[in-house]
């Protein structure tokens, strides 16, 4: 939730806002927020967070990512009831674009660190130019129906991608 005056663009855009899923459906990715873990199947995989992304953010994805390759599960449960309050600081465009640089270059750090090898360096790689792509190709129809909020999509895109990208090259969002 936002307190009072956030501009009309960032609500509009969705940028804080969280993919919604039917009730026990199994998702391919978790963050810790709201979360409930099994600490027996925790232990019994042998997981715990990995400090080098803890200035980073990350060590949830790269947490979740771990737990799925050694064949755990993540289950939604549509009726948990959590909130985030969104202070006004973070409605502007320069953090809402950084978050989502940081966001693609952790994800891609985490994607590296899991299954290594220059082979997933191409897909980080490809995944990279293709959400580049995919992101200036939109973003003449987004900014004339959406605006501000259209153009701001297209922008936080490439700044995600471009984090991938960077991930790739060996740098670390911090």
């Amino acid at each position: 939730s936002f307190p009072p005056g956030p501009p009309a663009w960032v609500k509009q855009g969705r940028f804080f806002e969280l993919p919604r899923f039917k009730d026990c459906a199994e998702l391919h990715d978790g963050i810790t927020g709201n979360c409930l873990l099994a600490i027996s199947a925790v232990a019994a995989m042998r997981l715990e967070f990995d400090k080098a992304f803890g200035l980073s953010g990350g060590e949830d994805t790269l947490f979740f990512r771990q737990m799925l390759a050694r064949g755990g599960k993540i289950v939604y449960a549509a009726r948990a009831i959590a909130t985030e309050f969104i202070p006004l600081a973070r409605t502007d465009l320069r953090y809402i674009a950084t978050r989502k640089f940081r966001n693609g270059n952790t994800h891609a750090l985490c994607e590296l660190q899991i299954n290594g090898a220059l082979r997933s360096q191409c897909v980080v790689l490809l995944k990279g130019f293709l959400l580049m792509t995919w992101s200036l190709y939109l973003l003449l129809p987004r900014v004339v129906f959406f605006g501000r909020a259209g153009a701001a999509k297209s922008i936080c895109d490439l700044s995600r991608a471009m984090g991938k990208l960077a991930a790739v090259a060996g740098f670390r969002f911090l």
